[in-house]
């Protein structure tokens, strides 16, 4: 005997048997619930795009070079033009000190607003009114402002809490809180025919700035061609475009003015020495024309003294170089010693020009080389580290080293300029013969010619560092422009309709898998097959008509597809029948609601349409149905006749078949068990044989009551009744339990109301089972009056996949 191959899972039998026609059936079955999850997944994608908050995002994609053209020409020595760091130019853009300068220079201080019943947009630079603002302060900023204008050339501001309250005309300041605002109406026509609420807020810079970095984007596109990507991301496609160029546009210029930094130091720095050096040198030309006036001097006294005078020059100009020299070194080793972060590439155009430049360079490399290094290394870890601490520790012996250099430096330049000093006294002590007034002359001339060289070297630098400042260009390239986007990149649409189509997909796919799995009920005549070794009589088509009761319908249509399946079940009865001449059959079920009276009714129907007298008796007490399928009373019936208050001739009712007669239950008994096992009973069942050919048992259900073995023991036909679609697949256990228990060897299986398209899987076209049942569909043309069947076949595969019926 088979066994059952359903798993269980707890409590629950889980089907784990592959069945396409099942499949199909559980598809078909859950054709509407998928068609209502498919709408409900693709409205949701509608309202999602609908009423979600719409993103836009404006890109660019800068190449950054900077060149100092005017530098190579004057063959300038130019840290500055050294090659960028992308990382750092990266990090420039995202800093808070940079976005500063981009929302400064962008119509942003004021954010307009237009709220609908669902959605609030942003009227970025389309707002019917500008709003001026002075003295903003927080007690301003942050807050909804609603507006409201009037047909009086008035406008109305007001806050959703309704503590503000205010009606001012445009174009006039006004207070609030702290602040002073003016309205400026731009279209008075659009501003009054506006829908929905208007509304502003006065954004707080660091507020606005902490947003705006969230929506902005900077990576490097690709380190070799020293490209930027810079995206930015807002519900308001044209403020996207215009932060994107502004960034792009303020980057070349702050890049410009980060380049000549250095240059416009040392301009400042010779501005310095000229303020000073000038003095000097109209103090010496002062003193020089009053002695010269006052002593009547010639006005060319270099005859008289030619040679003193060229001596003392070329000294001169020796201590003007050195002058120079320790000028420049004070002010590098000053801004070097005061300035702990000062970049040190800054510095060294003050040495340029000067002998000590080379030797300076190699020191003021090693140690950016150093600063570089501390600065990466602070990416990925904190100022207390150890790493940090060591290089900062490096740092600072490089800075001793520079600052130790420069103090030798220092003290050469010392050293020379005593001993040229020193010459200068000695020439001047072997020319104490020349007069007194030509002496102190040549001394007068001698600082005068050497404040007037120092002054003229320095505005030879000055033109020179203004030059190489004017040189400077951004050569950044804009290789791709911010424009304008036309389609938000978010909600992405098709996105959303993929997700939902997915989404509808998984929970289709889940709800027919699990009803699968969870299916526990006999459809075809395969099931039964596969799990019990009991006989199969047949199978009775659904009948799709409305009953209240089982009723006797094949003396209505005994041409009908259900009446020839009960034919087919009367043959193959022939089959199963025990030698000599069989006259009791029973037919019961599992459960109630299987379809054993509607059975057992009309088999007896069309036994009795071949000539034998046929009788039925209705044994299920607790439950009669016999005389609701024959429309007739149940006053008197087989518990009466069982107890022996009325004969057998005042229970038998007749049908509208010849030879075809019935016997209801009567009234409900309280002990129906004893009376079908009574000795009454048997009495019964001896005088009914005597009388009919066939004496059919509507037992009560054996699942529920046990009685019902009693008589399915003692018949010729006991026939079992499952119900496609209804009967569990454990019910068959009870059967094969019946079969083996009771040693019930004959016991017959008739499967109910069967759905027609399953035809073709548990009987088939001719029934073609294995069983000999001798009928089938689609021979005949015309046989059958079910009409409803011969339309039926007519329909495609789909019409039948998603039919009810």
């Amino acid at each position: 005997m088979n066994t059952t191959n359903d798993k269980k899972f707890g409590s629950i039998e889980l089907n784990d048997e592959f069945d396409v026609f099942l499949l199909l059936k559980v598809i078909r079955s859950k054709f509407l619930f998928i068609t209502i999850i498919c709408a409900l997944c693709a409205l949701g994608a509608m309202l999602y795009l609908r009423y979600s908050d719409v993103v836009y995002e404006a890109k660019a994609v800068l190449q950054v070079k900077t060149d100092n053209t005017a530098g190579k020409i004057l063959n300038l020595e130019n840290s500055q033009s050294g090659s960028d760091e992308l990382q750092e130019n990266v990090e420039l853009i995202k800093s808070n000190t940079f976005l500063k300068r981009i929302i400064t220079k962008l119509p942003v201080g004021v954010s307009y607003y237009n709220k609908g019943v669902f959605k609030t947009f942003e009227t970025y630079q389309s707002a019917p009114y500008i709003v001026n603002v002075r003295n903003k302060n927080r007690g301003v900023t942050n807050g909804k402002i609603f507006i409201q204008f009037n047909l009086n050339n008035t406008f109305k501001l007001y806050n959703e809490a309704k503590t503000l309250n205010i009606v001012q005309k445009p174009n006039v300041w006004f207070a609030l809180e702290g602040a002073e605002l003016n309205i400026t109406l731009i279209n008075s026509s659009f501003a009054n025919t506006q829908q929905g609420q208007m509304y502003f807020t006065i954004n707080d810079e660091n507020t606005l700035i902490n947003t705006y970095l969230g929506k902005l984007s900077v990576s490097i596109l690709n380190s070799s061609a020293k490209t930027i990507v810079i995206s930015f991301r807002d519900f308001t496609a044209l403020k996207t475009s215009d932060v994107t160029n502004a960034i792009i546009n303020e980057f070349n210029s702050f890049d410009i003015e980060r380049k000549s930094a250095s240059s416009q130091k040392i301009l400042s720095f010779i501005d310095g020495q000229l303020v000073n050096v000038y003095s000097d040198l109209r103090k010496s030309e002062g003193e020089l024309e009053v002695f010269q006036r006052d002593n009547k001097l010639s006005s060319n006294p270099k005859e008289v003294s030619s040679n003193y005078a060229t001596r003392l020059n070329d000294l001169d100009e020796d201590i003007t170089k050195i002058k120079l020299e320790k000028s420049v070194l004070s002010e590098f080793q000053s801004a070097l010693t005061l300035n702990k972060d000062a970049d040190v590439y800054k510095l060294l155009p003050m040495l340029a020009g000067t002998q000590y430049e080379g030797s300076m360079a190699l020191l003021v490399s090693n140690l950016q080389e150093l600063l570089m290094r501390r600065e990466k290394a602070l990416y990925d870890i904190n100022t207390h580290s150890s790493n940090i601490k060591n290089i900062d520790y490096q740092i600072d012996i490089q800075k001793k080293l520079i600052i130790e250099s420069i103090a030798s430096i220092k003290n050469k330049i010392a050293s020379k300029e005593n001993s040229i000093n020193q010459k200068i006294a000695e020439f001047e002590s072997k020319f104490l013969a020349i007069p007194t007034k030509e002496i102190e002359f040549a001394r007068l001339e001698r600082l005068f010619n050497i404040n007037e060289k120092f002054y003229t070297l320095l505005l030879e630098k000055k033109a020179e560092y203004a030059i190489s400042n004017a040189g400077f260009v951004s050569n950044n390239t804009i290789l791709e422009e911010a424009i304008e986007p036309s389609t938000p990149v978010s909600p992405n649409r098709s996105l959303a309709y993929v997700t939902a189509i997915a989404l509808a997909a998984l929970i289709s796919l889940a709800s027919v898998v699990f009803s699968y799995l969870m299916h526990n009920e006999i459809i075809n005549l395969n099931d039964i097959s596969r799990h019990t070794n009991a006989s199969i009589l047949g199978i009775v088509p659904k009948y799709h008509e409305i009953m209240a009761h089982s009723q006797l319908i094949i003396d209505k249509s005994p041409k009908s597809i259900i009446s020839e399946a009960f034919r087919s079940i009367r043959t193959n009865m022939q089959y199963i029948a025990q030698g000599g001449e069989s006259k009791l059959m029973a037919v019961t079920s599992t459960i109630s609601g299987e379809g054993k009276t509607f059975v057992s009714v009309n088999l007896g129907g069309i036994i009795a349409f071949s000539g034998r007298r046929v009788i039925i008796c209705d044994l299920d007490m607790r439950k009669p149905k016999i005389h609701h399928a024959f429309g007739a009373d149940n006053t008197v019936g087989m518990s009466q006749l069982l107890i022996g208050n009325t004969t057998l001739d005042e229970c038998v009712q007749h049908s509208t078949i010849s030879g075809y007669d019935y016997i209801t239950a009567g009234a409900i008994p309280p002990n129906p068990s004893e009376l079908i096992l009574s000795k009454k009973m048997d009495e019964v069942i001896e005088l009914l044989k005597s009388k009919y050919d066939l004496v059919i048992f509507d037992n009560p259900p054996i699942g529920i009551v046990s009685e019902g073995l009693h008589i399915i023991k003692k018949v010729d036909f006991p026939i079992y009744v499952f119900r496609s679609n209804f009967s569990k697949k454990q019910f068959i256990t009870n059967l094969n339990a019946v079969q083996e228990d009771h040693q019930i060897k004959n016991l017959s299986i008739v499967l109910n109301s069967v759905e027609r398209q399953t035809e073709g899987y548990g009987y088939g076209s001719g029934y073609g089972y294995g069983y000999g049942y001798g009928y089938g569909y689609g021979y005949g043309g015309g046989y059958y009056e079910d009409g409803a069947s011969k339309s039926k076949t007519k329909l495609g595969w789909f019409k039948q996949l998603i039919s009810k019926e």
